[in-house]
């Protein structure tokens, strides 16, 4: 047994000598083979020998199993060791580690935010069992189509649709409008999410057109108090009564239209004027197929169902076209976000080049202490996985304290982010999002670290010789540098971009004034306004109401108010146009006003009259164009005088053009607005349209001022009829944009970001290089050079670092910002004006930067240079 001591004595020194575990085995065969011939020697057979070695080494486990252990001990010793000892080095000089962890923290942080932002939206997958089979039909479908294709098709389990609509709800207080859809066919079945309580409706339910209403958690909590004994409760919405069937789990969304829909009624009960309407393209279908059917077999079917359905609906032929749901939610809005992350990206890479830059510029500061530990006996790999150990801490540091600024800077992200963004999961630092910061620093902490590190050992021999630093001269960290300066002028250029090109949209021609503008929505119920008559009547007495309204300076009505999304168009034949075939006849935009709507808005009159006091049910129909229907249908004559009527409506409903409106930008700023026609509010030809929006302007200049009057003037004819969407013109015109604003304000963000990041970069170069070359500048000085002389050069030192910067960056501009274009609107990619501006800022810049150390270089003084020389 004393030669077993021994040998576990031997493998302990072994592997406290960081020896690999191979050689542990190998040592066992050897006393295997030893001990073999120890027991031939006694006078043991082959066989005997053999199977008393063996039984020894039996007891060899356990000293194997102490071995490893030991080993394990002492590598965590190790890196233990390292890691005390990188954390004392960096106490004691606070300044270098507070500069590496803000500069890591603000580049990892913003990272951390805007992933928070991609993870929600583009990289989890729809909160839907089995999401991979839900499918989607590209565009708006009808209430019929979308009936014809559930009863035809073989391809899906469940198809469904729905489309929003508003709905007032009405005995709890003041009346409140809703968010709220309508469903058709078995939309719920198809996505598959089960309720909370009770259950969800089916293509029955619509079917027997059933007053049944599915609720959301959030109106579950708040207007039904959480009481698991709700279902069965009457709500009234918009003049009819619904019981509550069901109520949704929390955070449960239909995958189209409002994102925040609080109640949910079957087609048929909600909107039964629609049930018959194949032209009203206004819902959006999802389905799940069938088990072992693809897409495109799925296609192949849709397309023979369309031709038939085309054959027997020759007005109204449709191509059905099939789309992963999931790229039709999220398709839209990935190319922004991934430019996004991409812009924040290269703010992290400035900021880990700053980060390198730090760690050479300590490197040199160490020299004589790694100088020192080398002829200790520390060796390469020691010395630089020591180095690699403070890099990786200093990381892990910046990373935490990032995540910790990240935490504001996603709850601002969500106060900025469009309503249009579809964010199914909360946007927050979750675990993914941590897991991404945790490989972020490590992998900055071990790939930026790894540079100086090797810097630093393949200088050893000048340090060894005594030779004074050149490190301020150091070609990686100068490289750095103006890698630093062409990434912040990519930034730049491209946030330049997004701002000429959101000045140009928020100086287009909008064809009215938003200032100074009060806007409200109303829906009459239908079970008080179901009739034409009713509706005119009650529309005619509100614009009159509206005009008498104090501090009023004009005020009308609108079905569709510009820039909110809401649009509605019909199929229209113009008199003495070439005849073209049923079914093809131009989509023109129509909007029903009042006659003081074009004063409200401010709306210019090109041509002819407006709408006017006289044009009551009983006068002839009349309508006002805009200067699009005048360039398409009259191009080289006056349209006055001429008449229009829709393709479906009565064949005799003429009516005849008495004015030309300027054009109005009604879908978006982006959008020139089609050809349209304005007709009458009392001259209403379609009884189902029963929505109008308020628009008063403003005397005194603060539209908001006028909320209360308007709503005394509504309530006064109809108490029970909700108000909502009240706010400004100018407001309106803001939200229409949020989707730029956001894009705008980010970007932005990170090249200010990117500019202040490479500004210090710049400055810390120069400030080093001063430091490096006093003694050049205290002989220069004692030999008469002037303080001017000096300023200028070392200024001239960061000019050439400026100058390859912002050119490298003018380069890498023209090749990324070609992925702004779908972001751009008026300006190109290349516009030499952004160019220009953005690259001159950032010299100057750097200019700046380059002034402090230069201005410290004149406080060198040449007496104590020489004295120390």
């Amino acid at each position: 047994m004393s030669m077993l001591r021994r040998f576990a004595a031997g493998l302990r020194g072994l592997l406290r000598k960081s020896r690999i575990e191979r050689e542990l085995d190998e040592e066992l065969r050897g006393y295997l083979e030893a001990s073999v011939e120890e027991h031939r020697r006694a006078g043991l057979g082959r066989d005997e020998a053999l199977r008393a070695a063996r039984l020894e080494m039996g007891s060899l486990d356990a000293v194997k199993d102490e071995v490893r252990r030991v080993g394990w001990e002492t590598a965590l010793e190790t890196v233990w060791q390292d890691i005390r000892y990188g954390a004392r080095a960096l106490r004691h000089h606070p300044g270098f580690a507070c500069a590496a962890i803000l500069t890591l923290a603000l580049g990892i942080g913003a990272n951390s935010a805007i992933f928070s932002v991609v993870s929600s939206v583009l990289l989890r997958p729809l909160p839907y069992p089995v999401p991979d089979r839900l499918v989607s039909l590209a565009g708006g479908q009808s209430f019929p189509d979308i009936m014809d294709l559930a009863e035809q098709s073989t391809s899906f389990a469940d198809l469904g649709a729905s489309g929003g609509w508003p709905l007032d709800l009405v005995g709890e207080g003041e009346p409140e409008r809703i968010d709220g859809e309508l469903v058709a066919g078995n939309l719920f079945r198809a996505l598959g999410v089960p309720p909370l309580l009770g259950r969800t409706f089916s293509e029955e339910d619509d079917r027997a057109r059933a007053a049944v209403a599915v609720v959301s958690h959030d109106f579950w909590r708040a207007h039904l108090g959480s009481d698991r004994a709700a279902l069965g409760r009457q709500l009234n919405l918009s003049g009819a009564a619904y019981t509550v069937i069901g109520v949704m789990p929390p955070g449960f969304r239909m995958p189209f239209f409002s994102f925040r829909s609080q109640v949910w009624i079957p087609f048929r009960t909600g909107y039964p004027e629609a049930v018959e309407a194949r032209g009203a393209h206004f819902l959006r279908a999802a389905g799940r197929l069938r088990d072992g059917t693809g897409l495109r077999e799925a296609q192949a079917e849709l397309n023979v169902i369309g031709r038939h359905i085309g054959e027997l609906n020759p007005t109204d032929a449709r191509e059905f076209t099939l789309r992963d749901l999931r790229e039709d939610v999220v398709g839209a809005v990935r190319a922004p976000l991934f430019i996004l992350l991409g812009a924040v990206s290269l703010v992290l890479l400035i900021a880990c080049g700053n980060f390198a830059s730090l760690l050479l510029a300590r490197g040199v500061a160490r020299r004589q202490e790694m100088r020192v530990r080398h002829a200790l006996g520390a060796g390469r790999a020691r010395l630089m996985r020591q180095m690699l150990t403070e890099s990786a801490l200093l990381s892990l540091i910046g990373g935490g304290v990032g995540v910790l600024l990240a935490k504001p800077g996603v709850a601002l992200l969500v106060r900025l982010m469009p309503r249009e963004l579809p964010t199914f999961h909360p946007v927050a630092i979750d675990s993914r999002t941590m897991i991404v910061t945790l490989a972020v620093s490590l992998a900055t902490g071990l790939v930026f670290g790894m540079a100086p590190a090797l810097h630093l050992w393949e200088a050893r021999e000048a340090n060894l010789s005594g030779a004074r630093s050149t490190e301020g001269r150091s070609p990686l960290r100068r490289a750095l540098v103006v890698a630093e300066l062409a990434l912040a002028a990519v930034l730049l250029i491209g946030a330049g971009l997004l701002i000429r090109s959101f000045w140009q949209l928020r100086n287009v021609a909008l064809g009215f004034e938003p200032r100074g503008v009060l806007t409200l929505r109303l829906t009459l119920p239908a079970s008080r306004y179901e009739s034409i008559s009713a509706q005119e009547s009650f529309l005619a007495r509100l614009d009159e109401g509206l005009r008498t309204t104090p501090g009023a300076a004009a005020a009308g009505l609108v079905s569709e108010l510009p820039l909110t999304g809401w649009r509605m168009m019909h199929n229209m034949i113009v008199e003495g146009q070439a005849p073209v075939p049923e079914g093809a006849e131009p989509e023109i935009y129509t909007h029903e006003i009042s006659p003081g709507y074009f004063a409200a808005m401010g709306t210019p009159l090109r041509l002819g009259r407006g709408i006017d006091d006289q044009d009551a049910s009983t006068s002839p129909r009349v309508g006002v164009v805009n200067e699009a229907f005048v360039r398409r249908f009259f191009p080289d004559r006056s349209p006055l005088g001429a008449r229009a009527r829709w393709a479906r409506g009565e064949p005799n409903a003429w009516m005849t053009i008495v004015g030309v409106a300027a054009d109005a930008r009604f879908e978006t700023l982006e959008e020139d607005q089609p050809p349209t026609i304005y007709t009458p509010s009392t001259q209403k030809q379609q009884p189902w349209k029963r929505w109008t929006s308020v628009v008063v302007r403003s005397q005194s200049g603060d539209p908001m001022l006028l909320a209360d009057s308007v709503r005394r003037q509504v309530w006064r004819l109809d108490a029970r009829l909700p108000i909502t969407n009240v706010t400004s013109m100018s407001a309106v015109m803001q939200e229409s944009v949020g989707e730029r604003r956001f894009n705008l304000i980010l970007l932005s963000a990170f090249a200010a970001l990117a500019i202040v990041l490479a500004a210090l970069g710049v400055y810390g170069v120069l400030a080093h290089l001063v430091a490096q070359r006093s003694r050049e500048v205290g002989v220069r000085m004692a030999l008469g050079a002037q303080p001017s002389d000096i300023f200028w050069l070392m200024i001239r030192q960061g000019l050439p670092l400026i100058g390859w910067g912002v050119l490298g960056g003018a380069l890498g501009a023209l090749l990324v910002t070609r992925v702004l274009r779908s972001l751009l609107y008026g300006v190109g990619a290349a516009d030499p004006a952004t160019f220009g501006a953005a690259i001159a800022g950032l010299a100057l810049v750097g200019l700046l930067a380059s002034f402090i150390p230069a201005r410290r270089a004149l406080r060198v003084d040449p007496a104590i240079t020489l004295r120390d020389e």
